[in-house]
């Protein structure tokens, strides 16, 4: 018996060959973009750490916490550290310092210094009116020095 069956191209070799190149594209694109975005976070660590350190002493020995400022209104409702601070400044956080510090970019100075308190209950509530670098946010509570 003849085999009526036309020899053509096989397709699913050819969709297994294209699925597997598709996932090692996408795997790349994202394992490039993921780096260049922790070089562009460490990038503005760094920057923010050379302005800050022109006015203050800071911790050394650890990568500080950068978090944005959105909703300065709120946090300054919650906590006196947060007061005089606005939409935009930056927050820098280092966790074994126990030190924060809030900056304003587009006056230069310091907004506030202070020690920071972990506290799991304010913590969420701070953290919903930050925006992270980083995908990993440590609670933090602070509490205010004043000058005299």
């Amino acid at each position: 018996m003849k085999n009526n069956r036309q020899k053509g191209f096989n397709f699913i070799p050819a969709i297994v060959i294209l699925a597997v190149l598709l996932a090692l594209g996408f795997g790349g694109y994202y394992y490039y973009s993921k780096n260049n975005q922790n070089q562009s976070e460490d990038k503005q660590i760094a920057a923010l750490e050379k302005k800050i350190g022109k006015l203050i002493v800071l911790p050394t020995g650890e990568k500080p916490i950068l978090a944005t400022i959105k909703d300065a209104a709120a946090l300054s409702a919650q906590q006196p550290f947060f007061a005089g601070a606005q939409n935009g400044d930056k927050l820098l956080v280092y966790s074994q310092a126990r030190k924060a510090f809030i900056y304003s970019e587009t006056t230069g100075k310091l907004v506030n210094v202070g020690p920071i308190v972990y506290d799991q209950k304010t913590g969420s509530a701070i953290s919903d009116q930050v925006q992270t670098t980083k995908t990993t946010v440590t609670k933090v509570a602070t509490t205010t020095t004043k000058k005299k």
